[in-house]
């Protein structure tokens, strides 16, 4: 009699316990919304970049988390997830910046909600911090700069476990005037020769600029042939680190001629006269945001 007592117990314990991935909450009824600020880390190789694809099967990372907490949390209305980089496909991030917004009435504390969204997440995301702050609070607007890495491997041959996260330089680099030609970027210039999708973003966003800020750019020697470029940056247009990189390969490599891209870059000319295409995804990663409270 005992034990059974005992069984029902510890049945209605791990049944409610905050961590069970089985865990059954009755559907929020507030209108009353509390902003939820958190950081997240992610491997984008299995993801076709970080947005929401609405009306496709593409999977993206921010999908994949409104999916969970929608799932998980037994919501009515799917939550809409804010990051302050839209990383694009097989970018990975050591920290991505989100926000969201949850009815008051679901009584969990921030940590208790992230193990349970930790949970539901697929072994290649997990959020590393959750906290509730104020309805101001926006991770595109309220962040102030960016750190981004870009990792190469220089040599004919790359080991195979780091293809995923390290883009393979097989031919010839004047690593010296790629180094010279990454210093360019430095400092506050028109980048819509290195951007993406320029034109679209005019059409649909009022005020659109293509000026921005990078306010470091620094080519560390790591051995072995590998090589990182950290990037210091106010903010990124779509694709413009992965295309000053490749346009700063194509001048190392002697494809393209170092004043070219000088002259491309210091008359603000379109994305059109840069006939660089954008270095591979993989070997870029999202390490920090910065950002204001």
């Amino acid at each position: 009699m005992i034990h059974h007592f005992l069984f029902i117990v510890l049945f209605v314990v791990i049944l409610f316990h905050p961590l069970c991935t089985s865990l059954s909450l009755p559907p929020p009824s507030s209108t009353h919304q509390i902003r939820y600020r958190g950081t997240c880390s992610y491997d984008g190789t299995y993801f076709s970049g970080w947005q929401v694809q609405r009306n496709t099967e593409k999977r993206t990372v921010a999908g994949t988390i409104e999916s969970t907490i929608t799932s998980t949390l037994n919501l009515t209305t799917p939550i809409i997830l804010t990051g302050s980089s839209r990383t694009d496909t097989n970018v990975h991030a050591k920290m991505q910046l989100l926000h969201f917004d949850l009815p008051s009435d679901i009584v969990l504390d921030s940590s208790s909600l992230m193990e349970i969204i930790n949970c539901g997440l697929p072994s290649d995301i997990n959020l590393l911090t959750l906290d509730s702050t104020h309805l101001k609070f926006h991770s595109i607007r309220s962040s102030t700069s960016k750190t981004y890495i870009y990792r190469l491997h220089v040599s004919p041959f790359q080991l195979p476990h780091t293809r995923l996260y390290r883009t393979h330089i097989y031919y010839n680099l004047d690593i010296d005037l790629f180094n010279k030609t990454l210093s360019l970027f430095k400092g506050t210039h028109d980048f819509q020769g290195f951007a993406s999708q320029v034109e679209q973003k005019k059409k649909v966003k009022k005020n659109f600029t293509t000026i921005r800020n990078i306010y470091n750019i620094e080519l560390a020697d790591e051995g072995g042939g590998d090589y990182k470029i950290i990037f210091n940056l106010e903010g990124a247009l779509y694709k413009m680190v992965r295309n000053i990189v490749g346009s700063c390969l194509d001048v190392g490599r002697g494809k393209v001629d170092f004043e070219e891209v000088k002259r491309i870059l210091e008359e603000g000319r379109g994305r059109i006269e840069n006939e660089s295409k954008p270095a591979e995804g993989r070997g870029l990663c999202l390490e920090e945001v910065f950002w204001e409270e």
